[in-house]
């Protein structure tokens, strides 16, 4: 493995379902490296219906703050000064946990190298990693969760099946009634 990071910038798109998926990485991430700085770059809001994943992740157990990340932004200088942002922030290395396209993969891939991440874990550059595998005695495909969970290999092992990795560990004070 490589030493542990300060600070660890995760790639995440998405809102409520997106955000619910993720939580046995996120338990993960804070096991392995439960020291580090993590912040996640996302996009807000999704949809007018739908919370975005700050909402629901909230900023203290699992990251510490958050990037908007502008979804079909197309202005260079946009795109500029959030990169310029995040690495005056100093990631030394970025969580990949998205699925796509791999021109959209590669795209995202030299987005956060130019947001100054050394190292970034989870790019689907191989069609194995961007699709599901079917598994033949059930008949049914792999929930995104097990894919992200391959695609993150060389982290360790994500379990994605322990209940306890799904918990978003709320407490009286963050349900809202």
């Amino acid at each position: 493995m490589f030493p542990a990071p300060q600070k660890v910038l995760i790639h995440r798109l998405g809102s409520l379902g997106d955000t619910a998926i993720m939580l046995p990485v996120f338990h993960y991430l804070n096991d392995i490296w439960p020291q580090a700085e993590k912040r996640v770059m996302t996009n807000f809001p999704v949809a007018a219906v739908a919370p975005p994943l700050q909402a629901v992740l909230g900023d203290d157990i699992f990251v510490d703050g958050y990037f908007t990340y502008p979804v079909r932004m197309r202005n260079p200088r946009a795109l500029l000064s959030l990169a310029s942002e995040v690495r005056a922030w100093g990631p030394d290395i970025a969580i990949y946990a998205n699925a796509g396209s791999i021109a959209r993969t590669l795209r995202d891939g030299a987005f956060l190298r130019l947001c100054g991440a050394r190292r970034v874990i989870g790019l689907p550059i191989d069609r194995s990693r961007r699709e599901h595998i079917l598994d033949r005695q059930t008949g049914l495909y792999e929930r995104e969760t097990a894919r992200i969970a391959r695609t993150l290999a060389a982290l360790g092992r994500i379990d994605v099946n322990d209940p306890q990795k799904k918990d978003l560990c709320l407490t009286e004070t963050k349900v809202v009634v």
